[in-house]
């Protein structure tokens, strides 16, 4: 009988995930060291929601300015169905990942969409041909 051992990147998951869960059940923001309290629906504290938002920014040479007058233009909503996020998530930066340029701020189902879609726009008109057609 073989047994899988674990590495030690899985161990150290299994580890962070139980600190996780336990600054969860306590009512803390689950972030290692942060002294603030969980919002209302159970996930980190404002303050880490935007700490992580400006550092995944920077990817994009964006600001959290640039994505708050970008938020702005689009009414703080998915630039393609016109909602907001429906998973409580920020819109999600979109991009071209051939040129590197942002596009717009969607909604995290229309950007995997999009993602899914290999930002092909054959395959997207292919979808919409195929569901103009089946009833």
């Amino acid at each position: 009988m073989f047994m899988r051992v674990r590495n030690n990147k899985e161990q150290d998951n299994v580890v962070r995930r139980a600190r996780y869960k336990k600054r969860l059940d306590a009512g803390l923001c689950p972030v290692d060291g942060c002294p603030n309290k969980s919002t209302e629906d159970g996930v980190v504290c404002q303050v880490c929601r935007w700490n992580r938002l400006e550092r995944d920014l920077l990817k994009f040479g964006l600001t959290l300015e640039d994505y708050a007058w970008m938020e702005y233009r689009q009414n703080r909503v998915c630039f393609i169905c016109k909602r907001s996020c429906v998973t409580g998530r920020s819109l999600a930066v979109d991009h071209n990942w051939k040129t590197g340029l942002v596009r717009a701020l969607l909604c995290q189902p229309c950007n995997t969409l999009i993602g899914k879609a290999r930002e092909d726009e054959v395959i997207l008109l292919a979808a919409v041909e195929y569901l103009r057609s089946t009833p």
